[in-house]
């Protein structure tokens, strides 16, 4: 290997950064040298990769799994007892990968279990 991360036919000299765990080890983490590495191809458009999502997303990632974004991100945090008597809690930003789907989840479970008539707040 000559260090070159550039590849040569579709290939790349760099450490792929794989999950390596779980039902699909091959699955490229953030920041991997795979994401959006490799080259459309027109049977691609249809396509699902191994773990049953579409391969197209933009630019084919290099390998067998595209890489999954998180369907949120934790943006702030505030502890009990915080200054100013400000309410505790934690705010998640959502993508919209799984069509709200997950922060619809999770919204019904916080409100089943703060035993609350409606959703908790969200921005």
């Amino acid at each position: 290997q000559d260090g070159d991360s550039s590849g040569v036919d579709g290939n790349i000299a760099t450490d792929p950064q794989f999950e390596g765990i779980g039902t699909h080890p091959f699955a490229p983490t953030t920041g991997s040298p795979c994401i959006e590495g490799g080259t459309n191809q027109t049977w691609m458009s249809t396509a699902d990769d191994l773990a049953g999502n579409t391969r197209l997303q933009g630019v084919v990632d290099i390998g067998a799994y595209e890489w999954q974004p998180p369907a949120g991100t934790v943006i702030w945090m505030t502890p009990k007892g915080a200054q100013g008597k400000r309410t505790a809690g934690i705010g998640v930003q959502f993508s919209d990968q799984d069509q709200g789907n997950t922060q619809k989840k999770i919204e019904n479970y916080l409100a089943g279990a703060l035993g609350g008539d409606k959703p908790t707040h969200t921005m």
